[in-house]
């Protein structure tokens, strides 16, 4: 397998806003994230999730943990090498 990172790089407002970030396998049209491969995080420049993955199709999923009031915005980088 080839090392696979997620990052949360922005997201916001507030741009400190804590939000849900989770890795998956992807089979049209559902996401199921890999147990141990989600979390509550903020924003950073470090990969939040990392690990090694074969050839497959895989999602990310940014979501609502509770503390979002309003629409956000969000840039995520994937990295798969």
């Amino acid at each position: 397998g080839a090392t696979l990172s997620v990052t949360l790089t922005a997201a916001g407002p507030p741009a400190t806003i804590f939000t849900g970030l989770g890795l998956g396998a992807y089979d049209a049209p559902t996401c199921t994230l890999f147990s141990n491969a989600y979390l509550t995080t903020q924003a950073g420049a470090a990969p939040q999730l990392s690990g090694t993955a074969g050839a497959g199709s895989y999602c990310v999923v940014v979501y609502d943990v509770g503390n979002q009031t309003g629409p956000m915005t969000y840039a995520v980088t994937v990295s798969h090498y």
